[in-house]
Protein backbone atom coordinates (compact mmCIF):
# COMPACT_ATOMS: atom_id res chain seq x y z
CA UNK A 1 0.00 0.00 0.00
CA UNK A 2 1.50 3.35 -1.23
CA UNK A 3 1.35 6.11 1.94
CA UNK A 4 1.74 9.15 -0.22
CA UNK A 5 -1.17 10.68 0.99
CA UNK A 6 0.26 10.41 4.73
CA UNK A 7 1.27 13.95 5.47
CA UNK A 8 3.20 14.86 8.41
CA UNK A 9 2.28 18.49 9.17
CA UNK A 10 5.46 20.64 9.45
CA UNK A 11 4.03 21.21 12.96
CA UNK A 12 4.56 17.75 13.89
CA UNK A 13 8.61 17.91 12.10
CA UNK A 14 9.24 21.11 14.07
CA UNK A 15 8.07 19.31 17.52
CA UNK A 16 10.96 16.27 17.10
CA UNK A 17 13.18 19.08 16.55
CA UNK A 18 13.00 21.27 19.21
CA UNK A 19 11.61 18.47 21.65
CA UNK A 20 11.87 14.98 22.76
CA UNK A 21 10.29 12.79 20.95
CA UNK A 22 6.37 11.80 22.60
CA UNK A 23 6.34 8.98 24.96
CA UNK A 24 2.74 8.14 24.05
CA UNK A 25 1.00 8.95 20.86
CA UNK A 26 -2.89 8.32 19.80
CA UNK A 27 -3.54 6.37 17.12
CA UNK A 28 -7.82 7.01 16.39
CA UNK A 29 -10.35 5.10 14.43
CA UNK A 30 -12.98 7.16 13.71
CA UNK A 31 -16.60 5.80 12.90
CA UNK A 32 -19.03 5.02 9.92
CA UNK A 33 -19.24 7.81 7.55
CA UNK A 34 -17.18 10.39 9.73
CA UNK A 35 -16.07 11.96 6.64
CA UNK A 36 -17.12 15.02 7.36
CA UNK A 37 -16.58 18.06 9.55
CA UNK A 38 -12.79 16.94 10.09
CA UNK A 39 -11.54 19.60 11.75
CA UNK A 40 -7.64 19.53 12.69
CA UNK A 41 -7.12 20.00 16.39
CA UNK A 42 -4.25 21.03 18.79
CA UNK A 43 -5.31 19.51 22.09
CA UNK A 44 -3.20 22.00 23.96
CA UNK A 45 -2.41 25.61 23.77
CA UNK A 46 1.74 24.96 23.18
CA UNK A 47 1.50 21.32 21.75
CA UNK A 48 3.31 21.76 17.93
CA UNK A 49 1.29 18.67 17.20
CA UNK A 50 -2.02 19.25 15.44
CA UNK A 51 -4.26 16.57 14.14
CA UNK A 52 -5.14 15.76 10.47
CA UNK A 53 -9.11 15.71 12.11
CA UNK A 54 -9.71 12.27 11.21
CA UNK A 55 -10.27 11.56 14.71
CA UNK A 56 -13.58 13.24 13.92
CA UNK A 57 -16.15 14.20 16.70
CA UNK A 58 -17.00 11.66 19.09
CA UNK A 59 -13.18 10.93 19.53
CA UNK A 60 -12.38 14.59 19.76
CA UNK A 61 -14.89 14.58 22.33
CA UNK A 62 -13.22 12.56 25.04
CA UNK A 63 -9.44 14.09 23.70
CA UNK A 64 -11.02 17.55 24.74
CA UNK A 65 -12.79 16.51 28.25
CA UNK A 66 -9.86 14.48 29.40
CA UNK A 67 -7.69 17.62 28.71
CA UNK A 68 -10.24 19.95 30.86
CA UNK A 69 -10.29 17.79 33.58
CA UNK A 70 -6.78 16.81 33.58
CA UNK A 71 -6.13 20.75 33.37
CA UNK A 72 -8.26 21.64 36.48
CA UNK A 73 -7.34 18.79 38.50
CA UNK A 74 -3.45 19.10 38.16
CA UNK A 75 -2.90 22.77 36.31
CA UNK A 76 -1.06 21.45 33.80
CA UNK A 77 -1.80 20.63 29.76
CA UNK A 78 -2.51 16.88 28.83
CA UNK A 79 -1.92 16.89 25.25
CA UNK A 80 1.46 19.28 25.11
CA UNK A 81 3.42 16.14 23.80
CA UNK A 82 0.88 13.61 22.86
CA UNK A 83 0.53 13.61 18.91
CA UNK A 84 -2.95 12.20 17.75
CA UNK A 85 -2.55 10.10 14.76
CA UNK A 86 -6.23 9.48 12.66
CA UNK A 87 -7.05 7.15 10.57
CA UNK A 88 -7.03 9.02 6.89
CA UNK A 89 -9.08 7.78 3.59
CA UNK A 90 -6.26 6.30 2.57
CA UNK A 91 -6.07 3.38 4.76
CA UNK A 92 -9.51 3.66 6.12
CA UNK A 93 -12.94 4.62 4.49
CA UNK A 94 -14.78 4.47 7.48
CA UNK A 95 -17.54 3.82 4.75
CA UNK A 96 -21.09 2.07 5.45
CA UNK A 97 -23.42 4.10 2.83
CA UNK A 98 -27.00 3.56 4.96
CA UNK A 99 -29.64 5.97 4.03
CA UNK A 100 -29.65 8.45 7.04
CA UNK A 101 -32.91 8.15 8.60
CA UNK A 102 -33.27 10.52 11.69
CA UNK A 103 -30.35 13.16 12.13
CA UNK A 104 -28.57 13.69 15.08
CA UNK A 105 -30.74 14.85 18.04
CA UNK A 106 -33.97 14.70 16.12
CA UNK A 107 -37.17 14.03 17.60
CA UNK A 108 -38.72 11.07 15.56
CA UNK A 109 -41.65 8.85 16.05
CA UNK A 110 -42.11 5.29 14.66
CA UNK A 111 -44.77 6.44 12.42
CA UNK A 112 -41.98 9.61 10.72
CA UNK A 113 -39.08 6.30 11.09
CA UNK A 114 -41.08 4.03 8.83
CA UNK A 115 -42.75 7.16 6.40
CA UNK A 116 -38.77 7.62 5.45
CA UNK A 117 -37.84 4.47 5.45
CA UNK A 118 -41.08 3.91 3.02
CA UNK A 119 -39.75 6.76 0.75
CA UNK A 120 -36.06 5.35 0.26
CA UNK A 121 -37.58 2.01 -0.18
CA UNK A 122 -39.77 3.35 -3.57
CA UNK A 123 -36.50 4.06 -5.30
CA UNK A 124 -34.05 1.53 -3.74
CA UNK A 125 -34.71 -1.86 -3.00
CA UNK A 126 -33.40 -3.46 0.47
CA UNK A 127 -31.07 -5.85 -1.16
CA UNK A 128 -29.93 -3.13 -3.09
CA UNK A 129 -28.98 -0.52 -0.46
CA UNK A 130 -28.27 -3.64 1.96
CA UNK A 131 -25.60 -5.19 -0.24
CA UNK A 132 -24.05 -2.26 -1.49
CA UNK A 133 -23.65 -0.96 2.52
CA UNK A 134 -22.29 -4.16 3.01
CA UNK A 135 -19.72 -4.30 0.55
CA UNK A 136 -18.28 -0.95 1.30
CA UNK A 137 -18.38 -1.71 5.12
CA UNK A 138 -15.93 -5.00 3.85
CA UNK A 139 -13.71 -3.11 1.95
CA UNK A 140 -13.43 -0.36 4.59
CA UNK A 141 -12.87 -2.86 7.33
CA UNK A 142 -9.88 -4.75 5.38
CA UNK A 143 -8.12 -1.90 4.36
CA UNK A 144 -8.24 -0.35 7.97
CA UNK A 145 -6.73 -3.74 9.49
CA UNK A 146 -4.14 -4.53 6.58
CA UNK A 147 -2.87 -0.98 6.64
CA UNK A 148 -2.93 0.71 9.68
CA UNK A 149 0.15 -0.84 10.83
CA UNK A 150 2.44 0.35 7.82
CA UNK A 151 0.47 3.47 8.34
CA UNK A 152 1.72 3.95 11.91
CA UNK A 153 5.34 2.69 10.58
CA UNK A 154 5.31 5.85 7.36
CA UNK A 155 3.91 8.44 10.50
CA UNK A 156 7.29 7.31 12.50
CA UNK A 157 9.59 7.15 10.05
CA UNK A 158 8.81 10.45 8.62
CA UNK A 159 8.74 11.82 12.43
CA UNK A 160 11.49 9.36 13.81
CA UNK A 161 9.82 9.01 16.51
CA UNK A 162 8.64 5.45 18.35
CA UNK A 163 5.85 6.33 20.97
CA UNK A 164 3.84 3.49 23.34
CA UNK A 165 0.10 4.40 21.40
CA UNK A 166 -3.00 4.34 23.19
CA UNK A 167 -5.60 3.55 20.82
CA UNK A 168 -9.28 4.88 21.05
CA UNK A 169 -11.79 3.53 18.12
CA UNK A 170 -15.82 4.41 18.19
CA UNK A 171 -18.00 1.94 15.97
CA UNK A 172 -16.36 0.55 13.28
CA UNK A 173 -13.00 2.03 13.95
CA UNK A 174 -13.11 0.26 17.36
CA UNK A 175 -13.30 -3.15 14.99
CA UNK A 176 -10.32 -1.85 13.06
CA UNK A 177 -8.29 -1.01 15.91
CA UNK A 178 -8.94 -4.76 17.64
CA UNK A 179 -7.79 -6.37 14.97
CA UNK A 180 -4.41 -4.19 14.86
CA UNK A 181 -3.50 -3.95 18.93
CA UNK A 182 -1.78 -7.46 19.23
CA UNK A 183 0.72 -6.02 16.86
CA UNK A 184 1.38 -3.43 19.23
CA UNK A 185 0.93 -5.18 22.22
CA UNK A 186 3.89 -7.90 21.55
CA UNK A 187 6.12 -5.22 20.39
CA UNK A 188 5.48 -4.10 23.95
CA UNK A 189 3.61 -0.76 22.89
CA UNK A 190 0.39 -0.68 23.56
CA UNK A 191 -0.05 1.38 26.51
CA UNK A 192 -4.06 0.57 26.60
CA UNK A 193 -7.04 0.94 24.73
CA UNK A 194 -10.73 2.75 24.82
CA UNK A 195 -13.99 1.75 22.51
CA UNK A 196 -16.62 3.61 22.29
CA UNK A 197 -19.83 1.76 21.01
CA UNK A 198 -18.18 -1.07 19.64
CA UNK A 199 -20.08 -3.51 17.81
CA UNK A 200 -17.34 -6.50 19.18
CA UNK A 201 -18.54 -6.18 22.52
CA UNK A 202 -19.36 -9.42 24.29
CA UNK A 203 -21.40 -9.64 27.17
CA UNK A 204 -19.62 -9.97 30.99
CA UNK A 205 -16.75 -8.36 29.19
CA UNK A 206 -14.94 -6.80 32.18
CA UNK A 207 -13.95 -3.90 30.53
CA UNK A 208 -17.21 -2.63 30.11
CA UNK A 209 -18.01 0.83 31.07
CA UNK A 210 -21.37 1.92 31.02
CA UNK A 211 -24.79 -0.02 30.51
CA UNK A 212 -24.52 -3.12 31.71
CA UNK A 213 -24.41 -5.11 28.20
CA UNK A 214 -26.91 -8.10 28.10
CA UNK A 215 -26.76 -9.43 24.23
CA UNK A 216 -23.68 -8.33 23.17
CA UNK A 217 -22.41 -5.99 19.80
CA UNK A 218 -24.39 -6.33 16.65
CA UNK A 219 -20.79 -7.51 15.38
CA UNK A 220 -20.79 -10.17 18.19
CA UNK A 221 -21.88 -12.98 15.78
CA UNK A 222 -17.99 -13.22 13.52
CA UNK A 223 -16.47 -14.76 17.00
CA UNK A 224 -13.45 -16.49 16.52
CA UNK A 225 -13.94 -15.42 12.19
CA UNK A 226 -12.59 -11.85 13.93
CA UNK A 227 -8.77 -11.14 15.07
CA UNK A 228 -9.13 -11.36 18.68
CA UNK A 229 -7.91 -8.75 20.58
CA UNK A 230 -4.76 -8.52 22.78
CA UNK A 231 -5.81 -9.18 26.28
CA UNK A 232 -3.84 -6.13 27.10
CA UNK A 233 -5.54 -5.16 30.91
CA UNK A 234 -5.65 -1.61 30.42
CA UNK A 235 -9.32 -1.33 27.95
CA UNK A 236 -11.81 -0.02 28.54
CA UNK A 237 -15.42 -0.58 26.47
CA UNK A 238 -17.85 2.42 26.41
CA UNK A 239 -21.24 1.51 26.08
CA UNK A 240 -24.25 3.65 26.53
CA UNK A 241 -27.83 2.90 27.53
CA UNK A 242 -29.79 2.54 24.67
CA UNK A 243 -26.77 1.82 21.91
CA UNK A 244 -27.65 -0.95 19.74
CA UNK A 245 -24.35 -1.11 18.09
CA UNK A 246 -23.02 -2.15 21.24
CA UNK A 247 -25.94 -3.90 23.30
CA UNK A 248 -28.12 -5.56 20.41
CA UNK A 249 -30.77 -6.46 23.74
CA UNK A 250 -34.97 -6.25 22.73
CA UNK A 251 -34.78 -3.77 25.83
CA UNK A 252 -32.29 -1.47 23.53
CA UNK A 253 -33.94 -2.57 20.39
CA UNK A 254 -37.29 -1.28 21.81
CA UNK A 255 -35.71 1.86 23.01
CA UNK A 256 -34.64 3.06 19.47
CA UNK A 257 -37.71 5.18 18.65
CA UNK A 258 -37.98 8.00 21.25
CA UNK A 259 -36.20 11.52 22.49
CA UNK A 260 -33.23 11.18 20.17
CA UNK A 261 -33.80 7.73 18.45
CA UNK A 262 -30.71 6.11 20.09
CA UNK A 263 -27.67 7.30 21.87
CA UNK A 264 -24.77 5.73 19.45
CA UNK A 265 -23.75 9.22 18.00
CA UNK A 266 -23.72 10.90 21.53
CA UNK A 267 -20.30 9.79 23.01
CA UNK A 268 -19.09 13.10 24.18
CA UNK A 269 -21.68 15.10 22.31
CA UNK A 270 -21.69 18.46 23.24
CA UNK A 271 -25.24 18.36 25.39
CA UNK A 272 -24.60 14.44 26.44
CA UNK A 273 -24.97 13.66 29.87
CA UNK A 274 -23.55 10.21 30.97
CA UNK A 275 -21.85 9.46 34.51
CA UNK A 276 -19.55 6.96 32.99
CA UNK A 277 -18.30 9.93 30.59
CA UNK A 278 -15.92 11.40 33.59
CA UNK A 279 -14.51 7.83 34.56
CA UNK A 280 -13.26 6.46 30.88
CA UNK A 281 -12.20 10.90 30.18
CA UNK A 282 -10.24 10.44 33.41
CA UNK A 283 -8.85 6.72 33.05
CA UNK A 284 -7.54 8.17 29.37
CA UNK A 285 -5.72 11.05 31.00
CA UNK A 286 -3.85 8.61 33.53
CA UNK A 287 -2.86 6.39 30.49
CA UNK A 288 -1.15 9.52 28.60
CA UNK A 289 0.12 11.01 31.91
CA UNK A 290 1.60 8.44 33.65
CA UNK A 291 -0.16 8.81 36.49
CA UNK A 292 -1.54 5.12 36.25
CA UNK A 293 1.64 3.31 36.14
Amino acid sequence: MVFSSLVVPRTAAAAVETEACPEVAVVAARGSEQNDELTPMRYAPESRWESNGYEAENISGLITAASARHLGRTGEQLMTNVPVIGLDNSVYPAAMPLPELIQDGEDVDAAVFAQRASSVLSSRSPVEISSTAATAFDDSLRRGVSGTPGYLQAWEEATGCAPDYVLIGYSQGAMVLTAVEKQLAEQGRLRGVIYMGNPLLRPGDPSIVGKRVSSGGMATALGDRWPRESGVDRRINYCLPRDIVCDLSPDTVAGQFGATGGTHPEYYAEDAEDPSAGLVADTFAGWVSSEDS
